[in-house]
């Protein structure tokens, strides 16, 4: 990851903010932080075209009109948001294989490393680690990484975060 701007935030962000920002992305949504707010927001694509179009929304439910304010807002202030590294900067892939490498029993580590290969690995991991009842062990391990990676972009870009108190 290489940083894009180096800008101080007035205030400590929720760790768990960019976390969410980067696993909500999709294929044609993108994750923003406010600079000067703090707040993450998600734009898609979609609401960027009818904001741009002036189509009217007086008919869409309530959500959808936030969000194209919330986009409008956006447009017209760029400058001061930050995009959020993507699901493609996070390299899930190896993710999946690092915590395959910590899976104590053998012959279960050799088998999901061979059902990581290839087509199709991301589905034939998910059945591996239902069928070795693995699946709570990875999505702790899995959050654990990501909260390192949005750990790290922020340090990169001079952020300042917080982890949220634990009850």
């Amino acid at each position: 990851m290489q940083a894009l701007f180096l800008i101080e935030t007035p205030m400590k962000i929720q760790l768990s903010s960019i976390v969410e920002g980067i696993e909500f992305q999709g294929l044609e949504s993108y994750s923003y932080l406010n600079l000067k707010t703090g707040e993450v927001i998600l734009i898609a694509d979609e609401e960027i075209r009818a904001v741009e179009n002036g189509d009217d929304i007086s008919e869409q439910a309530e959500w959808y009109k936030e969000a194209i304010a919330s986009t409008k807002v956006f447009l017209e202030n760029q400058d001061q948001y930050l995009e959020l590294p993507t699901k493609y900067d996070l390299n899930e892939y190896r993710i999946i294989e690092n915590f395959v490498y910590t899976i104590p029993i053998e012959e279960q580590r050799e088998e999901m490393l061979n059902l990581i290969q290839g087509k199709g690995a991301f589905s034939r991991f998910k059945q591996g680690i239902e069928r070795f009842l693995l699946k709570e062990k990875w999505y702790k391990y899995r959050g654990s990484e990501i909260e390192k990676f949005a750990e790290e972009w922020c340090q990169e870009n001079n952020i300042q975060y917080e982890n949220e108190p634990e009850d």
